[in-house]
């Protein structure tokens, strides 16, 4: 936490600032303060003032920072009257009033470099990441699972006479899957990448959205290349989950649920540290938690694992398929 401090002309000055909301409280400190903390004397009383009855997060962070210095003071003055009488009694030669001035100094030393007393690492929301880069992994993610009821339309009117013609042409079921699989890959990942070139066109060429994701439009269309990975298991999820389906609305309704279900449970809407730690640790294991880990920042085991879910996907896509051609589905 950070306070700012700000030195109006008098008290008067801070009291009309105060009372006009530009300050949440000032403190007013009077002359000579420096001077009796360095000679170890009482020091004069320092008055902090703020609004009655105030309770927001920035004058309780002041109000433990006064304690702070509060406590700080009196420390140091028992720190310094110790070792004054420590060598009052094993040094007798020593110039007290000198050694007691070092004392202070090294105290006040310590206080003002106490930003190098310790190591400030920024974890960001998740896995490193700002709120801007983790909002923009997450949509691109609820964006790919979301993807299969925008196509629901071509799967509606499918009939099983078709896959049983091709089988009997030679192409078996597992072929069929592919080719399928491949054709709805195409169209997924092909999307995708123009909706987010013509993104990348607006970030080239509105220096306001630069500003806010501080990227370019390269780096937009370099980000979405990335999303060719989790659309590989999610191509293959969507394909099953139409497999599944019987009818249109049931479709619709299982490609809507399995959609946010992943995407709520693996922390597209809310940072994944909101839920309790079994629901952190399934969202980080299933399609849609690899997905967000990937578009982070692409590491071999997050990719690895998506290519493994989507094989698995199309393994049970192709087991279906054979029940339906071989006339036990729909």
């Amino acid at each position: 936490f950070a306070v700012e401090l700000v030195r109006p002309a008098d008290e008067a000055e801070a009291l009309r600032l105060l009372r006009t909301g530009r300050l949440s409280s000032y403190m007013v400190i009077p002359s000579g303060l420096s001077e009796a903390i360095l000679r170890g004397e009482e020091p004069p009383k320092v008055r902090y003032i703020s609004t009655e009855g105030a309770v927001g997060v920035g004058v309780l962070l002041e109000r433990e920072l006064v304690l702070a210095v509060e406590r700080l003071l009196l420390e140091e003055r028992s720190a310094v009257s110790g070792a004054q009488q420590f060598m009052a009694e094993y040094d007798p030669e020593t110039d007290l009033y000198a050694f007691g001035d070092r004392v202070a100094e090294g105290f006040m030393a310590l206080t003002i470099s106490r930003d190098e007393l310790v190591e400030r690492e920024i974890v960001g929301i998740s896995g490193g990441m700002d709120i801007i880069r983790y909002y923009l992994c997450a949509m691109t993610v609820l964006f790919l699972l979301i993807w299969g009821v925008a196509c629901g339309p071509l799967f509606f009117r499918r009939a099983p006479e078709l896959g049983r013609m091709l089988r009997a042409s030679g192409l078996g079921p597992a072929a069929q899957v592919l080719t399928e699989y491949a054709a709805y890959l195409l169209l997924q990942a092909g999307s995708f990448l123009l909706l987010m070139a013509a993104a990348g066109i607006a970030v080239e060429n509105i220096p306001a959205l630069q500003t806010l994701l501080g990227v370019g439009g390269g780096r937009v269309f370099a980000f979405a290349l990335r999303a060719v990975v989790p659309a590989l298991a999610f191509a293959a999820l969507q394909l099953l989950l139409f497999e599944l389906a019987s009818d249109a609305v049931s479709a619709l309704l299982l490609q809507f649920l399995a959609a946010m279900v992943l995407a709520y449970v693996s922390g597209c809407f809310y940072p994944a540290y909101f839920f309790p730690v079994g629901m952190q640790r399934l969202g980080a294991v299933l399609p849609s938690g690899f997905a967000i880990r990937w578009m982070n920042a692409p590491d071999g085991t997050a990719g690895l694992l998506l290519v493994l879910y989507a094989a698995a996907f199309l393994a049970l896509l192709a087991l279906c398929r054979r029940r339906t051609l071989e006339g036990g589905g729909r």
